[in-house]
């Protein structure tokens, strides 16, 4: 029964659109379907600086929050066939889907240091420098960096076949948005000459959404066995925002001044490009199967927000700058097709 309901609504819907004699057949092709994914992420980020080594440029603490982390998605979605001849199979083909797909990481790296040696720290409102002093001696230095993202987007696609009855082609076209948060946190212990200690916190969030585009490639190799090339182009519109707050304490004397800076960076409009290939293996050998899908690729962003913090050769206040990303993966996927609903 519900089954039946559900094919009622996807009828109804495209046929407002006024594409004639559209027609689902009641077959294997027509049923609602989850898929659960597990990827190894690496993330390549830039570099985060902070204060000054004494008597030199280079910084006094630096992190590359890089390596790899676990990524899970989910996607929920239905598969249908429409079997009559009109304008929409002409233009996607009889076989479609719609799916909604959402995927998450989150990243964590720490590092400490009891002792970092000798440099200067600043002020992140002013770049002045702390205890105004550019040889202060450093204790019990800690840096932690978490970072989460949240994708989802909602698909379009179809299949068409080719004169080569091996080859099909699944163009697709979709909305997506994205959500990131990267968040610093650092403290650090200093003589001059009183006990003092400086905590740092910034965080930065960031937006993404806007229309994607893609076209896949799978070559049959058996009845059961595919491979595949995908390409995937979001052309997005981004923005983001830094929120930071320093809290220098000197004891006994008490606490200085909290310090309070917050940036927008009103990006415009940037780019996501994704790359993959794999192979597929479907239990059936056709849509009412169980498919598992292994899959490589390089996941590139056009804009990745990064802070720039105060020091000997940059004296503003601390801020957002762009950079780009190049990121790869590695993904199990497994398509469950519901077909006893």
């Amino acid at each position: 029964m519900i089954k039946k309901v559900i094919i009622s609504i996807f009828s109804l819907l495209f046929s407002s659109m006024a594409f004639a004699d559209f027609q689902l057949v009641s077959s294997q092709y027509n049923h609602p379907f989850v898929e659960l994914g597990s990827s190894a992420y690496y993330l390549n980020n830039s570099e985060f600086k902070l204060g000054t080594v004494s008597g030199g440029n280079a910084p006094l603490v630096k992190m590359t929050n890089n390596g790899i982390t676990p990524q899970w998605s989910l996607g929920l979605g239905y598969q249908f066939l429409n079997c009559s001849d009109n304008v929409f199979t002409r233009l996607f083909g009889n076989e479609q889907l719609v799916e909604l797909k959402a995927d998450y990481l989150n990243k964590v790296h720490r590092i400490t240091n009891g002792n970092p040696g000798r440099g200067s720290m600043y002020f992140i409102d002013t770049g002045g420098m702390l205890g105004d002093n550019s040889n202060l001696l450093l204790h019990n230095l800690k840096l932690s960096d978490r970072q989460r993202r949240t994708n989802v987007g909602l698909y379009f696609k179809s299949h068409r076949y080719t004169t080569n009855p091996k080859v099909t082609l699944t163009p697709y076209v979709g909305v997506v948005y994205t959500g990131y948060r990267d968040f610093y946190r650092y403290f650090i212990a200093y003589a001059a000459p009183a006990y003092q200690t400086d905590t740092e916190k910034y965080t930065i969030d960031a937006k993404y959404y806007g229309p994607s585009f893609g076209n896949r490639l799978t070559y049959n190799l058996t009845t059961n066995l595919a491979a595949f090339t995908d390409v995937e182009a979001q052309l997005l519109h981004a923005k983001a925002d830094l929120s930071a707050r320093q809290d220098p304490v000197s004891r006994p004397a008490g606490s200085f001044n909290t310090r309070i800076v917050r940036d927008h960076d009103g990006m415009g409009i940037t780019y996501r490009t994704i790359l993959t290939a794999g192979l597929d293996y479907n239990f059936k050998g056709n849509p009412n199967g169980v498919a598992v899908e292994l899959t490589g690729g390089l996941d590139r962003w056009g804009y990745k927000p990064v802070v720039i913090t105060p020091n000997v050769n940059n004296s503003t206040p601390a801020h957002l700058h762009g950079d780009t990303q190049n990121n790869g993966f590695v993904m199990l996927n497994v398509k469950v097709p519901l077909t006893f609903i």
